[in-house]
């Protein structure tokens, strides 16, 4: 098994359970950004997790999500960012769960985590398009020190959720009438 776009990385319906046995990166102390297209379907995102492939001491993480910048394929301006979210110390999917931040959908996001400074590793596969920078922090922009055909094992669960009563949100308008 791998890293997989839309299964144990990217945009997905549902969290990734099992290992994604990819090639070990470091995570602590490296911010990792995956590029994937939102769904059409859904508009918000609920969730968002990351696979740590060995147990270590504590340590805090952020996570984000990031705008595309099309002239360099690279993240670029921070959208969300999770600043306090505790890691534990076992090995396995960790998550930040009930979030509610809305997406654009058909849209190019970057998802985003980093492990403050510590030993804390996860999975990457060689096939879509990700970058790394040396941080103990999720900048703002991003930056990037290496980019390339990564896919990290960070994921983001959506979902569709209904816009409020009242709002044009995702309704076409009716035609103009004279």
């Amino acid at each position: 098994m791998a890293v997989v776009l839309g299964t144990s990385s990217g945009f997905v319906t549902s969290a990734p359970v099992d290992n994604p046995q990819g090639i070990n990166s470091p995570i602590g102390g490296y911010a990792r950004g995956q590029k994937d297209t939102s769904p059409v379907t859904n508009n918000t995102i609920t969730e968002i997790g990351f696979y740590a492939n060995n147990a270590t001491s504590e340590a805090n993480f952020e996570i984000g999500i990031y705008s595309h910048n099309a002239g360099d394929d690279k993240p670029n301006v921070r959208l969300y960012h999770g600043t306090t979210n505790a890691k534990g110390t076992g090995a396995g999917w960790i998550s930040v769960t009930g979030l509610n931040y809305t997406i654009t959908p058909e849209t190019i996001y970057w998802l985003a985590v980093v492990v403050d400074d510590s030993s804390t590793n996860t999975d990457y596969s060689d096939a879509a398009r990700g970058c790394y920078k040396e941080t103990a922090d999720l900048l703002n922009p991003f930056g990037s020190d290496g980019e390339g055909f990564y896919t990290y094992a960070i994921y983001a669960i959506t979902s569709y959720v209904e816009p409020p009563v009242g709002s044009t949100e995702g309704q076409s308008m009716p035609p103009y009438v004279y």
